[in-house]
């Protein structure tokens, strides 16, 4: 009745055959979680690390006996060395670091959120295609076997009449920023904020699942930063309301619930979703999901190298469609937030 999902890498790590090598620009910890899932990804070099200080860079680098570092982002495009970039920089850089890599040739994997508004998510297409190459936002969790689980399993809930996707997650920099020192996870001009950090993965979970919403309400806890502190949003459907809530200023409850009219579906962790099970309306219930053998951002990056090496350009789990849709409906959540960015006067 109910289907398991579970992939299973393309090949086994110690028999690969490098293709493809990649450099890195940023060494946050969202690099470091990157470099330990790419090295179970087969036909994947890493060759070079750029970061703009040069400390951060030759850290990073012996720390993952990376052979290259750069501190030019665009000095590292020019060495012809890699054929493809993994960008993981400020929101707001998003945009024209990916646009120099792609109109160099180069294979863009960005980090979410994708660009600070839905017309530099376009453009940002829109040069990959113009220059043959392919680009795709970096996002986990409907790359994950769970989300498969989740969305393959949805049909037995019946017909759904609401979801409730929240993920609050206390910054490790907003203690600096109660202290009166504004780092840059709540900088307006880096296009930073909970929807854009956080608030995102509920909204992508949401628009893979169900669509666009025909209609949205959104409001926001506003720092005096100009950012947003936590918020919520009510995508509307014809047949259902999901709730949407986020934040960075407090922990929030990891469970997720899809309600339908024949069973609910529940799930922990927005973001990487784990021990998912349905419960029918008689109470019986049935998990679904398995033990993932490899680390979160594993899957991505596996469907990034492989729609490459197919040479067809089209991630089935994060498509353009799906990319330009959630990045449609965040800057509508925005606009009625009274967020603006400057990349939005632009």
């Amino acid at each position: 009745m109910f289907d398991s999902c579970f992939i299973t890498p393309y090949n086994d790590i110690e028999k690969r055959e490098i293709s493809m090598k990649l450099g890195i620009i940023g060494t946050n910890f969202v690099s470091d979680s990157f470099v330990e899932s790419a090295r179970f990804v087969a036909d994947l070099e890493l060759v070079a690390v750029c970061s703009i200080v040069k400390e951060d860079a030759e850290k990073f680098a012996e720390k993952h006996t990376i052979p290259q570092t750069f501190t030019d982002y665009k000095e590292m495009a020019d060495k012809n060395i890699i054929d493809a970039v993994y960008v993981a920089v400020p929101n707001s850089l998003h945009h024209d670091i990916s646009i120099y890599y792609l109109e160099k040739g180069i294979h863009v994997l960005c980090e979410k959120p994708f660009a600070s508004n839905y017309k530099e998510v376009v453009n940002m297409f829109e040069i990959a295609e113009k220059n043959n190459v392919f680009i795709m936002e970096a996002i986990i969790p409907v790359q994950t076997p769970a989300f498969k689980a989740i969305k393959k399993n949805l049909h037995t809930l019946g017909t759904i009449r609401r979801a409730v996707l929240s993920f609050g997650k206390y910054s490790s920099r907003y203690d600096a920023y109660r202290e009166g020192i504004i780092m840059n996870a709540f900088k307006n001009e880096l296009s930073n904020g909970s929807m854009m950090d956080i608030g995102v993965y509920c909204l992508y979970d949401a628009i893979a699942l169900f669509g666009k919403p025909s209609s949205i309400l959104a409001n926001a806890v506003m720092l005096e930063s100009g950012v947003d502190g936590l918020g919520s949003a009510i995508l509307v459907y014809p047949d259902k309301e999901v709730i949407l809530m986020h934040s960075k200023i407090t922990n929030m409850s990891p469970m997720i619930d899809i309600e339908g009219e024949d069973g609910t579906l529940v799930f922990e962790g927005i973001s990487q979703p784990t021990n998912v099970v349905i419960t029918d309306r008689n109470g019986k219930t049935y998990p679904i999901t398995e033990k993932e053998e490899y680390p979160p951002m594993y899957y991505e990056i596996a469907d990034f190298v492989n729609c490459i090496k197919e040479g067809n350009y089209h991630s089935e789990f994060a498509s353009r469609q799906l990319t330009e849709d959630v990045h449609e409906v965040l800057t509508e959540i925005r606009m009625a937030m009274g967020l603006i960015y400057p990349a939005d006067k632009k």
